[in-house]
């Protein structure tokens, strides 16, 4: 695998870098790299994003802080994915043709307007929209009352804490979207990544193209390097402050917060005894291990990613079951809706020793970004 992962193209050739890299200079239709890589150091002051690259053949690296990654690579890297901002939401419109995206986005966007969403709309350089939005939480300063604010503080500590779990619970509340308007539900509730701005997809580049539905061209924009254009970005290269971006003030946002202060029990203090017998009781060993309760969540199942090597691991922890079959392909059907074959399953069993080790677990639990989830098994 060391020998393949070098042949691995990563990174764009000399024979491509007049294009890719263009003259060094703030201009709009100059340099791919450089204009996505200041965009994302402009994004990296709100949130510093973990990365992964993906190489032309479909080989992603591993994930690594948008701030420890050499100068170099984020020029020339082919395909960049990150992670969503602690105050960001995404819609993957993901309908099976350019012109079925257009038309979901255009028909949920006078819902999105009236309750104050800026969207940001990008052409993903295939047949899909993204369309990203930056919530801004500063009207609760002067809106919320002092005592839910105190709580928040003290409940959370961190701002971009606050900030990544209310985003994630304004986001449930577009559940209902995904399934009417073929939209990818996972990216707003696991840490997901998604393709950045700049970046390649199969046709070409994901590309701005607007914040309202008239800025989206009837057909779909093609950049890329066969056809020498370049991708559009919504705001110039040479802007220093995120107070550039445009933000998603919404009109229920104290609403909005209230509920989720109510529904996280936030501030409230739950009794730790019930009763005298559970004051003396010795608290109970929980035998079942977290990383097998989280492989076997629709969590993970919401992922996409290492699901034959979680399949490996449920193999194995089944072993001595008489339905060890059976589970997987139960799990297989409510958790991965049957995305493996039945004879991935079989197979898998039949080859099982019924060991594998804490390492291994971790390492695919890392590779998708819940390595704090395994604490090591006890003695």
């Amino acid at each position: 695998m060391g020998g393949d992962r070098k042949k691995m193209r990563l990174c764009c050739t000399q024979q491509e870098e007049d294009f890719w890299l263009g003259e060094p200079l703030y201009e709009e239709d100059k340099s791919v790299g450089f204009h996505r890589m200041w965009f994302l150091e402009v994004l990296a002051r709100k949130t510093d994003f973990k990365i992964s690259l993906q190489s032309k053949e479909g080989y992603y690296t591993k994930r690594i802080h948008w701030s420890d990654f050499h100068y170099e690579k984020k020029l020339r890297a082919y395909i960049i994915h990150r992670e969503l901002l602690s105050n960001e939401i995404v819609l993957d419109f993901d309908a099976p043709t350019y012109e079925k995206n257009v038309s979901n986005f255009k028909d949920i966007y006078p819902f999105l307007k009236r309750k104050g969403f800026v969207p940001y709309i990008y052409f993903s350089g295939n047949k899909g929209l993204h369309v990203h939005f930056y919530l801004t939480f500063k009207p609760l300063v002067k809106e919320l009352e002092m005592k839910i604010q105190e709580d928040i503080v003290n409940h959370f500590r961190k701002a971009a804490t606050f900030e990544k779990m209310f985003t994630r619970f304004i986001a449930k509340k577009l559940e209902w979207l995904y399934t009417h308007f073929s939209i990818d539900g996972n990216l707003n509730h696991t840490n997901h990544l998604i393709r950045s701005e700049g970046s390649l997809n199969k046709l070409g580049f994901k590309t701005f193209l607007g914040h309202t539905p008239e800025d989206i061209p009837i057909i779909a924009p093609i950049y890329n390097i066969e056809n020498k254009s370049y991708p559009k970005f919504p705001f110039h290269d040479y802007t220093n402050s995120l107070d550039d971006i445009k933000y998603s003030a919404l009109t229920d946002l104290v609403k909005l917060c209230k509920e989720f202060v109510k529904v996280k029990k936030i501030g409230k203090k739950e009794p730790k005894y019930l009763s005298l017998k559970d004051f003396f009781q010795k608290p109970r060993v929980n035998s079942e291990k977290p990383c097998i309760k989280f492989l076997e969540s629709q969590e993970f199942g919401n992922i996409g990613e290492g699901r034959k090597r979680a399949l490996f691991v449920l193999a194995s922890h089944y072993n001595d079951d008489p339905q060890q079959v059976a589970k997987l392909k139960e799990w297989n059907e409510v958790v991965l809706n049957n995305h493996l074959s039945s004879f991935e399953i079989e197979s898998s069993a039949k080859s099982t020793t019924g060991k594998v080790g804490c390492r291994y677990i971790k390492e695919l639990l890392g590779s998708i970004g819940y390595g704090h989830i395994c604490k090591g098994c006890s003695k």
